[in-house]
Formats: C-alpha cells, sequence, structure tokens
C-alpha cells in the first residue's frame, strides 16, 4: 500500500488479531504503524461499521461512505 494509494481515506483500521499473525517482517514491510488510524476488536469492528454514520441517511454527514475489507 503506497502513500498515493490510499490519498482521500479518511481512516484504515485493521483488526487487531490479524495484524498480531503477521510476521514482524511482513508487518515492517506493510509500515502499519504510519498508515493505520487504530486497532480494533471484532467488537469495535462490528460496532463501528454497524454505527448510524455509516447508515444511508447519515453518510454524507458523516462523511463516510465505504467500507473495504483487505485481506493480507
Amino acid at each position: 500500500m503506497s502513500d498515493s494509494e490510499i490519498q482521500g481515506i479518511a481512516n484504515i483500521y485493521a483488526l487487531a488479531d490479524d495484524v498480531a499473525q503477521l510476521s514482524t517482517n511482513t508487518s515492517a514491510k506493510l509500515n502499519l504503524e504510519t498508515k493505520l488510524s487504530g486497532l480494533l476488536t471484532d467488537e469495535e469492528w462490528v460496532n463501528l461499521t454497524q454505527s448510524t454514520n455509516f447508515s444511508n441517511t447519515n453518510a454524507n454527514n458523516a462523511g463516510l461512505d465505504k467500507v473495504v475489507t483487505i485481506a493480507l
């Protein structure tokens, strides 16, 4: 993920359990510390994505319009 590929994205979150499974070398290559807005538990991810801020009626007010999942 280069910096030019993440322009216009407000926040990037990763599941803590998934990041914990990455090797140290892979984590370093991805440079996650500088790109992630935060690490979330499964419960935090569900709460975030089910928030009314993500609903179609409130997306414009919240400045959110998409949730993208990336498999590593």
